[in-house]
């Protein structure tokens, strides 16, 4: 039998800007408890901020234009590695706490840097019903820099496979 879990989110307004904390507790049928105190910070809401249905709903249209019926999930994924890879520019920096904003920040300015790229696959991904995880690779020293990518299956889900549409040097 699975642990019991209660989440006290009592103190967390979402209507106020500021820290809160939640605390997770967990319960075995024995009696073992194990408590952690996490912290939530509350944050207005960017004027840039676009809902999730517009995203969805943009990224819905560029699918119809991507994907041909019949594809199968392997074509699908080429298609949007081919249409990610062709039809964005590139730069330096972005804004990484939002990936569905950092999605739709690609589709409407037309360019973005690894994490614009990684954000608008996973949502072409999941619009498409493809099994996709994230992968971010953290810096090593201050010359190092975060990277972002995808690892996707055209299996259902028993492989995965390494799927990065940042443009680089060579075929990739």
């Amino acid at each position: 039998e699975a642990p019991k879990l209660e989440i006290d989110s009592g103190k967390v307004n979402l209507s106020a800007v500021g820290t809160y904390t939640v605390l997770y507790t967990a319960r075995d049928k024995t009696g073992n408890v194990a408590t952690q105190e996490i912290t939530v910070t509350v944050v207005e809401k960017p004027e840039s901020f676009v809902e999730e249905e517009v995203i969805f709903a943009r990224a819905d249209e560029l699918l119809q234009k991507v994907i041909k019926e019949g594809m199968t999930d392997k074509e699908k994924v080429r298609a949007i590695y081919n249409h990610l890879r062709w039809s964005y520019g590139y730069t330096n920096h972005s804004d990484k706490t939002d990936w569905l904003q950092g999605a739709w920040i690609m589709m409407d300015e037309g360019r973005g840097d690894c994490f614009n790229y990684f954000a608008l696959t996973k949502l072409l991904l999941e619009r498409c019903g493809i099994p996709n995880i994230d992968v971010r690779k953290v810096p090593n020293s201050e010359r190092d820099a975060d990277h972002y990518w995808s690892l996707v299956s055209v299996d259902g889900g028993k492989t995965y496979y390494h799927l990065d549409t940042t443009p680089r040097m060579g075929d990739g």
